[in-house]
């Protein structure tokens, strides 16, 4: 297990203007505690934080996940606040939630 500390919200408002995404107060607060981790499959890294554009979603690459095949993008949707993987090994590629929440 691997945990760093989080960025300053001066680093996370940075992001947020090099992306051209509004982060929500869930991502804002995770980053301020957490800038990367890594445990079991499960990898979150601040500095690899991605747009994705899926079905007419904004989403946000958070990191990888080692459930469902080699290696998973791990996203976030702003709209409804809740935590996908995006399972590209299925026909076609499918997006799994698995957690409601960043909380």
């Amino acid at each position: 297990m691997f945990i760093s500390k989080g960025k300053s919200y001066n680093e996370i408002k940075e992001k947020e203007n090099s992306l051209a995404i509004i982060f929500s107060e869930d991502i804002i607060e995770f980053f301020s505690t957490i800038s990367k981790f890594q445990f079991e499959g499960i990898s979150i890294h601040f500095d690899e934080l991605a747009p994705l554009n899926k079905e007419q979603l904004n989403l946000l690459i958070l990191g990888e996940f080692w459930l469902y095949g080699d290696g998973d993008k791990i996203v976030y949707n702003s709209e409804d606040h809740k935590v996908y993987s995006f399972a590209h090994e299925y026909r076609p590629p499918q997006l799994i939630k698995i957690a409601d929440s960043l909380k």
